[in-house]
This record gives C-alpha cells, sequence and structure tokens, in this order.
C-alpha cells in the first residue's frame, strides 16, 4: 500500500439524499460502485483541484452543494460532475425514483419562471460561498497533506 491517502468521495447515500432520494440509496449502492469502477471513478483524481471537490463534497449534504456549484461552472467534465450524472442516470432507472423524476416541477408559466429566478440565485450564492474552500482546499491538495 502506498503511503498516499485517498482523497473521500462523496458516498452515493450523500448523493442520493442531496437529489432528494435518501431511501433509494441502498438499492443503488452496488451499481453505483460497480459502475463507478468500470468508468474509472474510484480512482484517485490527478489534479488538485479535482481531489478538492472530492474532499468538499464529502463534507456532506452543504459540502455536495457547494462542490457541484463550483464543479458545474468551472469543472464540468470533472469526475465529480460525473459522478453525479451517474447517480441521477441510475435515479432514472430506479422504479421507484422514475414517477417522482418525471413529475413536472412547478405549475404553470409563471411558476417555471419563479422556480428558474431562484435556482439561479441559488446557484450564484453557492457559488460565491464555493470559491474560499475550494481554492485552500485545492491549494492544500496540490502541497501536499501533512502525514499524520
Amino acid at each position: 500500500m502506498s503511503g498516499e491517502r485517498r482523497t473521500p468521495a462523496p458516498s452515493v447515500e450523500v448523493v442520493a439524499a442531496w437529489l432528494g432520494f435518501p431511501e433509494s440509496a441502498s438499492r443503488l449502492r452496488e451499481p453505483y460502485e460497480r459502475l463507478s469502477r468500470a468508468r474509472g471513478l474510484g480512482d484517485r483524481p490527478a489534479r488538485p483541484l479535482d481531489r478538492a471537490l472530492d474532499r468538499l463534497a464529502s463534507w456532506g449534504r452543504p459540502g455536495l452543494a457547494l462542490a457541484d456549484a463550483f464543479a458545474a461552472r468551472f469543472r464540468q467534465r470533472g469526475p465529480l460532475r460525473r459522478r453525479l450524472v451517474l447517480v441521477l442516470a441510475l435515479l432514472e432507472v430506479d422504479p421507484h425514483a422514475g414517477d417522482v423524476l418525471d413529475a413536472p416541477l412547478s405549475r404553470g408559466p409563471l411558476g417555471a419562471v419563479l422556480r428558474g429566478v431562484g435556482a439561479a440565485a441559488a446557484h450564484g450564492i453557492l457559488l460565491l460561498l464555493s470559491v474560499a474552500p475550494v481554492a485552500w482546499l485545492t491549494a492544500w491538495e496540490a502541497l501536499g497533506r501533512p502525514k499524520r
């Protein structure tokens, strides 16, 4: 075993709960682990930014929200976003989650506009809040973590 510790990645339980499907996590665990290994998502990310986003996302739902807001803007094809897309794809074929995913989010055009404006404002706030922790964690990952 190498002396380098693995950067924690967000668990399927945290991702499923953040997406609003905590009860689906147990059904998704085995296919998620198998598919993430097949796609190389179980490996330690090479870039310090990706390791920092994984570490931030492993802090639970608030950390995952901050990491996703940053990755959505600056690292769209990174491992974190690929893991989130994998969980969404698994949820889409889950018979228990499919009905919720297929339901409309709002009623009427005004509701859709208000929901879009609210989502954009929330994303902007999360993006601003994510800059400091991502910068700090990226520097920590790039310079090397202290050994215990």
